[in-house]
């Protein structure tokens, strides 16, 4: 920022933003806030400048997608599931239903490197989730929630090799699990 390049600027903070999220599974902490902060600093210079070009706004959408991660995975962690599902909504890239998983497929191969490296906690907090709304919910919203998480296992399946398989089994125990 002090050299006047906030879109430089906000490249570094996604890439520190991204590894801060996963060590602390989204929990908000001081270097967290800080991080955000100065993305949120950053993108507004970037609003205030001639940068509006489509390598500014891709920073800036890889900053909010990181804000909406991190968002999850904190409320995932506490145990708030619908609210993690409004937030799940919100990540363009995770399909909720089977039509979709072709276009959120090709929306992944076009992340910025710092989102897609989060890519396998978001889908991990994605079967959480689905899984933690189950124990409420009636028959209907069972066979709904069973059809988001085999939309997402067939989204899972032939993914980029940043999904390890780990997730994969997080993703068809949850399947199980509904």
């Amino acid at each position: 920022m002090a050299a006047r390049r906030p879109r430089a600027a906000l490249h570094i903070v996604n890439q520190q933003l991204s590894a801060a999220v996963h060590e602390t599974k989204g929990a908000m902490s001081p270097g967290i806030q800080e991080l955000i902060e100065r993305g949120q600093a950053a993108v507004e210079a970037m609003r205030g400048s001639a940068a509006d070009d489509v390598a500014s706004r891709r920073e800036a959408e890889a900053f909010q997608q990181l804000c909406l991660t991190r968002q999850l995975l904190e409320l995932t962690g506490s145990q708030q599931w619908d609210a993690a599902l409004q937030v799940l909504a919100q990540l363009s890239f995770i399909p909720s239903e089977r039509a979709r998983v072709e276009a959120c497929k090709a929306e992944v191969r076009r992340l910025d490197d710092a989102v897609r490296q989060r890519l396998g906690d978001v889908i991990e907090a994605a079967a959480g989730a689905l899984l933690g709304v189950r124990a409420r919910a009636d028959a209907g919203m069972l066979g709904l929630l069973r059809e988001r998480a085999e939309c997402l296992k067939v989204f899972v399946l032939d993914l980029d090799p940043s999904i390890t398989p780990a997730t994969f089994m997080h993703v068809n125990g949850c399947l199980r699990g509904l």
